[in-house]
Protein backbone atom coordinates (compact mmCIF):
# COMPACT_ATOMS: atom_id res chain seq x y z
CA UNK A 1 0.00 0.00 0.00
CA UNK A 2 1.17 3.54 -0.65
CA UNK A 3 0.53 4.39 2.99
CA UNK A 4 3.44 2.19 4.03
CA UNK A 5 5.84 5.12 3.77
CA UNK A 6 3.82 6.95 6.40
CA UNK A 7 3.69 3.82 8.51
CA UNK A 8 7.43 3.34 8.64
CA UNK A 9 7.64 6.62 10.49
CA UNK A 10 4.83 5.51 12.79
CA UNK A 11 4.52 3.12 15.66
CA UNK A 12 6.94 0.18 15.85
CA UNK A 13 5.65 -2.27 18.43
CA UNK A 14 8.50 -4.14 20.09
CA UNK A 15 8.08 -6.20 23.25
CA UNK A 16 9.01 -9.80 24.11
CA UNK A 17 6.17 -12.03 25.30
CA UNK A 18 6.87 -14.29 28.24
CA UNK A 19 6.55 -18.07 28.03
CA UNK A 20 3.28 -19.63 29.07
CA UNK A 21 3.35 -23.41 28.58
CA UNK A 22 2.92 -24.28 24.88
CA UNK A 23 1.50 -20.85 24.06
CA UNK A 24 3.05 -17.41 24.24
CA UNK A 25 1.33 -14.48 25.86
CA UNK A 26 -0.64 -12.26 23.49
CA UNK A 27 1.45 -9.46 22.02
CA UNK A 28 -0.78 -6.36 21.87
CA UNK A 29 -0.27 -3.87 19.04
CA UNK A 30 -2.12 -1.10 17.27
CA UNK A 31 -4.85 -2.79 15.25
CA UNK A 32 -4.81 -6.16 16.97
CA UNK A 33 -2.73 -8.79 18.74
CA UNK A 34 -0.78 -11.97 18.00
CA UNK A 35 0.60 -15.02 19.75
CA UNK A 36 2.34 -18.33 19.03
CA UNK A 37 1.08 -21.79 19.99
CA UNK A 38 2.85 -25.10 19.39
CA UNK A 39 1.91 -28.74 19.59
CA UNK A 40 2.95 -30.64 22.67
CA UNK A 41 5.56 -32.87 21.05
CA UNK A 42 7.92 -32.69 18.10
CA UNK A 43 8.25 -35.56 15.67
CA UNK A 44 11.12 -38.02 15.78
CA UNK A 45 12.99 -35.83 13.29
CA UNK A 46 12.70 -32.76 15.51
CA UNK A 47 9.90 -31.12 13.50
CA UNK A 48 7.36 -29.24 15.60
CA UNK A 49 4.11 -27.78 14.26
CA UNK A 50 2.61 -24.58 15.56
CA UNK A 51 0.50 -21.59 14.58
CA UNK A 52 0.89 -17.82 14.59
CA UNK A 53 -2.52 -16.47 15.59
CA UNK A 54 -3.21 -12.94 14.35
CA UNK A 55 -6.34 -11.25 15.67
CA UNK A 56 -7.10 -7.97 13.92
CA UNK A 57 -9.55 -5.23 14.86
CA UNK A 58 -12.40 -4.35 12.50
CA UNK A 59 -11.10 -2.72 9.34
CA UNK A 60 -7.50 -3.89 9.80
CA UNK A 61 -5.62 -6.21 7.44
CA UNK A 62 -2.27 -7.93 7.11
CA UNK A 63 -0.26 -9.21 4.16
CA UNK A 64 0.31 -12.49 2.31
CA UNK A 65 3.82 -13.78 1.53
CA UNK A 66 3.96 -11.46 -1.52
CA UNK A 67 2.68 -8.10 -0.26
CA UNK A 68 2.90 -6.10 -3.48
CA UNK A 69 5.16 -3.19 -4.32
CA UNK A 70 4.83 -1.40 -0.97
CA UNK A 71 3.62 -3.96 1.57
CA UNK A 72 5.25 -5.81 4.46
CA UNK A 73 5.46 -9.59 4.12
CA UNK A 74 5.17 -11.58 7.38
CA UNK A 75 8.58 -12.84 8.49
CA UNK A 76 9.65 -15.30 11.18
CA UNK A 77 13.09 -16.30 12.48
CA UNK A 78 14.53 -18.09 15.49
CA UNK A 79 15.37 -15.88 18.45
CA UNK A 80 18.97 -16.03 19.62
CA UNK A 81 19.63 -19.21 21.59
CA UNK A 82 16.52 -21.05 20.39
CA UNK A 83 17.03 -24.85 20.59
CA UNK A 84 16.18 -25.48 16.92
CA UNK A 85 17.70 -25.30 13.43
CA UNK A 86 15.01 -23.37 11.58
CA UNK A 87 11.46 -22.03 11.49
CA UNK A 88 9.10 -21.18 8.63
CA UNK A 89 5.66 -19.68 8.06
CA UNK A 90 3.10 -21.26 5.74
CA UNK A 91 0.24 -19.33 4.14
CA UNK A 92 -3.45 -20.08 3.59
CA UNK A 93 -5.10 -18.69 0.47
CA UNK A 94 -5.31 -14.88 0.70
CA UNK A 95 -7.79 -12.44 -0.80
CA UNK A 96 -7.21 -9.53 -3.17
CA UNK A 97 -7.45 -5.94 -1.89
CA UNK A 98 -7.62 -2.74 -3.91
CA UNK A 99 -6.86 0.48 -2.05
CA UNK A 100 -7.56 2.68 -5.06
CA UNK A 101 -3.94 3.05 -6.11
CA UNK A 102 -2.65 -0.53 -5.93
CA UNK A 103 -3.75 -4.13 -5.54
CA UNK A 104 -2.23 -6.50 -3.02
CA UNK A 105 -2.86 -9.86 -1.35
CA UNK A 106 -3.55 -10.40 2.32
CA UNK A 107 -6.04 -11.18 5.06
CA UNK A 108 -8.75 -9.21 6.85
CA UNK A 109 -9.87 -9.84 10.42
CA UNK A 110 -8.44 -12.95 12.06
CA UNK A 111 -5.94 -15.25 10.36
CA UNK A 112 -3.81 -18.13 11.60
CA UNK A 113 -0.52 -18.88 9.82
CA UNK A 114 0.90 -22.40 10.28
CA UNK A 115 4.43 -22.54 11.69
CA UNK A 116 6.97 -25.34 11.20
CA UNK A 117 9.99 -25.57 13.51
CA UNK A 118 12.76 -27.90 12.33
CA UNK A 119 15.65 -29.51 14.16
CA UNK A 120 14.21 -28.99 17.65
CA UNK A 121 16.87 -30.27 19.99
CA UNK A 122 15.22 -29.93 23.40
CA UNK A 123 11.44 -29.86 23.57
CA UNK A 124 11.52 -28.86 27.24
CA UNK A 125 13.54 -25.67 26.68
CA UNK A 126 12.10 -22.24 25.95
CA UNK A 127 11.69 -21.60 22.22
CA UNK A 128 11.67 -17.99 21.07
CA UNK A 129 10.80 -16.71 17.60
CA UNK A 130 11.08 -13.18 16.21
CA UNK A 131 8.11 -11.92 14.19
CA UNK A 132 7.94 -8.98 11.81
CA UNK A 133 4.79 -8.08 9.89
CA UNK A 134 2.61 -5.16 8.89
CA UNK A 135 -0.98 -4.46 9.92
CA UNK A 136 -2.92 -1.86 7.99
CA UNK A 137 -6.04 0.25 8.23
CA UNK A 138 -5.61 3.66 6.54
CA UNK A 139 -1.89 3.43 7.31
CA UNK A 140 0.39 0.45 7.75
CA UNK A 141 1.89 -0.22 11.17
CA UNK A 142 5.03 -2.40 11.31
CA UNK A 143 4.92 -4.87 14.18
CA UNK A 144 7.96 -6.58 15.70
CA UNK A 145 7.69 -9.07 18.54
CA UNK A 146 9.54 -11.92 20.19
CA UNK A 147 7.15 -14.73 21.13
CA UNK A 148 8.29 -17.47 23.48
CA UNK A 149 6.77 -20.87 24.20
CA UNK A 150 7.83 -23.99 26.06
CA UNK A 151 7.19 -27.00 23.80
CA UNK A 152 6.14 -30.13 25.64
CA UNK A 153 3.60 -28.36 27.82
CA UNK A 154 -0.10 -29.14 27.42
CA UNK A 155 -1.87 -26.32 25.57
CA UNK A 156 -5.30 -27.94 25.78
CA UNK A 157 -7.68 -29.35 23.17
CA UNK A 158 -8.89 -26.00 21.83
CA UNK A 159 -5.40 -24.81 20.87
CA UNK A 160 -4.47 -28.26 19.56
CA UNK A 161 -7.56 -28.17 17.32
CA UNK A 162 -6.62 -24.66 16.19
CA UNK A 163 -3.18 -25.81 15.03
CA UNK A 164 -4.68 -28.79 13.19
CA UNK A 165 -7.25 -26.51 11.53
CA UNK A 166 -4.54 -24.07 10.41
CA UNK A 167 -2.68 -26.82 8.57
CA UNK A 168 -5.90 -28.26 7.15
CA UNK A 169 -6.73 -24.79 5.78
CA UNK A 170 -3.60 -24.65 3.61
CA UNK A 171 -4.02 -24.94 -0.18
CA UNK A 172 -3.90 -28.50 -1.45
CA UNK A 173 -1.75 -30.09 -4.13
CA UNK A 174 -2.70 -29.39 -7.77
CA UNK A 175 -4.95 -32.07 -9.21
CA UNK A 176 -6.41 -33.07 -12.57
CA UNK A 177 -9.00 -30.46 -13.49
CA UNK A 178 -7.75 -27.93 -10.93
CA UNK A 179 -4.20 -26.92 -11.72
CA UNK A 180 -1.83 -24.79 -13.74
CA UNK A 181 -1.74 -26.51 -17.11
CA UNK A 182 1.10 -24.54 -18.71
CA UNK A 183 2.91 -21.24 -18.51
CA UNK A 184 4.81 -19.19 -21.05
CA UNK A 185 6.92 -16.06 -21.05
CA UNK A 186 6.77 -13.36 -23.71
CA UNK A 187 8.48 -9.97 -23.45
CA UNK A 188 7.44 -8.34 -20.17
CA UNK A 189 4.63 -10.71 -19.11
CA UNK A 190 3.88 -14.33 -18.35
CA UNK A 191 0.75 -16.21 -19.41
CA UNK A 192 -0.55 -18.96 -17.13
CA UNK A 193 -3.21 -21.36 -18.41
CA UNK A 194 -5.29 -23.02 -15.68
CA UNK A 195 -7.89 -25.78 -15.47
CA UNK A 196 -10.80 -25.18 -13.11
CA UNK A 197 -13.36 -27.51 -11.51
CA UNK A 198 -16.68 -28.06 -13.29
CA UNK A 199 -19.10 -25.20 -12.79
CA UNK A 200 -16.38 -22.68 -11.93
CA UNK A 201 -15.79 -19.92 -14.47
CA UNK A 202 -13.90 -17.40 -12.30
CA UNK A 203 -10.74 -17.72 -10.24
CA UNK A 204 -7.95 -15.82 -8.51
CA UNK A 205 -4.24 -16.47 -8.94
CA UNK A 206 -1.71 -15.18 -6.41
CA UNK A 207 1.96 -15.13 -7.37
CA UNK A 208 5.05 -14.76 -5.19
CA UNK A 209 8.19 -14.39 -7.27
CA UNK A 210 11.56 -15.66 -6.13
CA UNK A 211 15.09 -14.24 -6.61
CA UNK A 212 13.81 -10.68 -6.86
CA UNK A 213 11.05 -11.41 -9.41
CA UNK A 214 8.03 -9.15 -8.88
CA UNK A 215 4.77 -9.64 -10.79
CA UNK A 216 1.67 -7.48 -11.08
CA UNK A 217 -1.73 -8.86 -10.05
CA UNK A 218 -2.72 -11.32 -12.81
CA UNK A 219 -5.64 -10.54 -15.12
CA UNK A 220 -7.99 -13.43 -15.93
CA UNK A 221 -9.55 -14.32 -19.27
CA UNK A 222 -12.00 -17.26 -19.03
CA UNK A 223 -11.77 -20.08 -21.53
CA UNK A 224 -12.96 -23.62 -22.08
CA UNK A 225 -12.50 -25.70 -18.87
CA UNK A 226 -10.59 -22.85 -17.22
CA UNK A 227 -8.87 -19.78 -18.55
CA UNK A 228 -5.62 -17.84 -18.78
CA UNK A 229 -4.02 -15.41 -16.35
CA UNK A 230 -1.62 -12.77 -17.64
CA UNK A 231 0.81 -11.15 -15.20
CA UNK A 232 3.04 -8.23 -16.09
CA UNK A 233 6.66 -8.43 -14.90
CA UNK A 234 7.38 -5.44 -12.67
CA UNK A 235 10.94 -6.46 -11.80
CA UNK A 236 12.85 -9.37 -13.37
CA UNK A 237 14.58 -12.05 -11.34
CA UNK A 238 18.24 -11.40 -10.59
CA UNK A 239 19.27 -14.60 -12.32
CA UNK A 240 16.93 -14.14 -15.27
CA UNK A 241 14.88 -17.33 -14.84
CA UNK A 242 11.23 -17.10 -13.79
CA UNK A 243 10.46 -18.95 -10.57
CA UNK A 244 7.32 -18.17 -8.59
CA UNK A 245 5.15 -19.79 -5.95
CA UNK A 246 1.45 -19.67 -6.78
CA UNK A 247 -1.89 -20.15 -5.08
CA UNK A 248 -4.88 -20.78 -7.37
CA UNK A 249 -8.28 -20.11 -5.79
CA UNK A 250 -11.62 -21.22 -7.24
CA UNK A 251 -14.73 -20.94 -5.12
CA UNK A 252 -13.94 -22.28 -1.66
CA UNK A 253 -11.01 -24.40 -2.83
CA UNK A 254 -7.35 -23.60 -3.38
CA UNK A 255 -4.25 -25.38 -4.67
CA UNK A 256 -0.64 -24.24 -4.59
CA UNK A 257 2.59 -25.02 -6.39
CA UNK A 258 5.60 -23.48 -8.13
CA UNK A 259 6.01 -22.10 -11.65
CA UNK A 260 9.41 -22.49 -13.30
CA UNK A 261 10.30 -20.97 -16.66
CA UNK A 262 13.78 -20.49 -18.19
Amino acid sequence: MNARSAALAGLLALAPATAHAGASDWHETTGGKLRLVTERAAGADGTLRGALEIRLDDGWKTYWQEPGESGVAPQISLHEGAPADGVALLFPAPQRFDDGTSQWAGYAGDVTLPVVVTGLGDDAAALGVDIFLGVCETICVPVQATLTVTPGEDIGPIDEAGIAAAFANLPGEPQDGFEVVRASHEKDAIAIEVALPDGIDAAELFLAGQDGLMLASPEFAPGEDGGTFTARIIAPAKGGAILADYTLVAGDEAVAGTLALP
